[in-house]
């Protein structure tokens, strides 16, 4: 008998390690599904930092690009309306060298009409 009770003592001493194993690994799990929550919601936190990041970049991009677009365009204006200018002024200096010739004209007249 008393080695059945020994072995008996042995046994429920081996169960009362399994059970405080299980209780521990119990513990371990809990604490690692908290991490594991903890660190999900960082990554989805970081997920949402990239995708705003890039969306931040792309939109960079895009204003840049429309502010390029937009000197350009002005650059192309300012051409167009010194070219126009240019024009304008070499019409005046050939209307006015035109008159110059007429004023030039008129004058001789008056000089061989007064000699005569």
């Amino acid at each position: 008998m008393s080695k059945y009770k020994e072995r008996r003592r042995e046994t429920e001493h081996r169960l009362a390690d399994t059970r405080d194993n299980l209780a521990r690994l119990a513990d371990i799990r809990q604490e690692l599904g908290s991490q594991i929550e903890r660190l999900e919601k960082q990554a989805e936190v970081a997920r949402r930092y990239n995708e705003l990041s890039t969306d931040r970049a792309q939109k960079q991009n895009l204003l840049w690009l429309l502010r390029r677009n937009d000197a350009e365009a002005e650059a192309q204006r300012h051409a167009r309306e010194i070219e126009h200018s240019a024009t304008e002024l070499e019409s005046e200096t050939a209307r006015l060298r035109e008159i110059e010739r007429d004023l030039e004209q008129r004058g001789q007249g008056t000089t061989l009409r007064g000699t005569h």
